[in-house]
């Protein structure tokens, strides 16, 4: 949120909550997002024809790329509440929603109060598509300008606030392609970052003296998806592409030949041939279907998860 490091501690005892305990309930969070990554993250296998009958369903048209902020306080309750339990949940509930509806910064309860993951990201779920928001909440939400707040909604963890904060999305993705073809060469044993530059270098005055760009791409590229292809990439959107790499790119005029490029990868040399305004549109919604299927997977497989663990613990307590 902008603080700094040093002003953190007056920050929250401004919010009424201890450096110390916060300092402890980081640390906690952590080690459950280590573990989470490990034995739920990882397992989470996402079908293709899962994508395709996502993107024929109900995302088809211009809700497809309709996306929502929305945050969330959760107050728990145990796997086999009791109608007690489950009662004095919802009250507590439902008195922070009123302070909510009162004024009360949404972001501090959530630190301040929720019992879920993302407590310390103020509740916040981030922007999610329809199909990626949690099944409980969906019908909720839709009937939500930005700003409101739903009704209590009740799920198996225990009792939600929810506040739609905004919306965006529906209209066509437009996004800049070059056309690139490229060299790479990377630091081995035998040959450092130094030498590995030089040698990029002498074939750069290779093809500028007339040499084939494709030839020597064949011949030298370390890029196994492009060599053969003569180190052409094709069409390609510069977010997709490594950040000092496209850097060096955009400085291009058409044709020109880079000066090595540094990137994670090695040593470059481009060339663009290519500049185009493309609809990207198809092809965002099926990386944005891809993620918030498999987002839902993690998240419905994260309660799962918490839930054995809490009961695992409460069994381990009774012993």
């Amino acid at each position: 949120n902008g603080v700094e490091l040093s002003d953190l501690p007056d920050a929250l005892a401004d919010q009424g909550i201890e450096y110390a305990r916060y300092r402890e309930e980081l640390r906690a969070q952590i080690e459950l997002d280590t573990l989470r990554q490990r034995d739920v993250v990882a397992r989470v296998y996402l079908n293709p024809r899962e994508v395709d009958d996502f993107l024929r369903g109900a995302e088809a048209g211009e809700e497809a790329n309709r996306e929502y902020m929305v945050s969330h306080i959760l107050i728990g309750t145990p796997l086999n509440a009791t109608a007690g339990q489950r009662d004095a949940a919802r009250e507590r509930a439902e008195r922070l929603r009123e302070r909510v509806l009162e004024g009360e910064n949404f972001a501090e309860l959530a630190i301040a109060y929720s019992e879920a993951q993302n407590a310390l990201q103020g509740g916040s779920l981030g922007w999610r598509k329809r199909n990626a928001l949690p099944t409980a909440f969906v019908a909720h939400v839709l009937q939500l300008e930005p700003g409101g707040v739903a009704e209590l909604i009740t799920t198996g963890s225990g009792v939600h606030v929810v506040r739609l904060d905004e919306t965006r999305g529906g209209d066509p993705i437009i996004q800049e392609q070059w056309e690139l073809r490229h060299i790479l060469l990377q630091p081995n044993e035998i040959r450092d970052d130094d030498a590995t530059r030089g040698e990029i270098a002498e074939i750069r005055e290779q093809i500028l003296a007339g040499e084939s760009f494709g030839a020597l791409a064949r011949a030298y590229s370390a890029d196994p998806g492009s060599a053969g292809e003569g180190g052409m990439l094709g069409w390609v959107s510069p977010e997709d592409l490594d950040p000092a790499f496209a850097a060096g790119v955009a400085e291009l005029e058409s044709d020109e030949i880079s000066e090595p490029i540094r990137s994670s990868f090695g040593w470059h040399i481009a060339q663009r041939s290519g500049t185009r305004m493309q609809d990207v549109s198809e092809d965002v919604r099926r990386r944005r279907a891809e993620l918030a299927l498999r987002e839902r997977k993690v998240q419905e497989e994260t309660q799962l998860w918490l839930q054995r663990l809490r009961a695992e613990a409460f069994v381990e307590y009774k012993k």
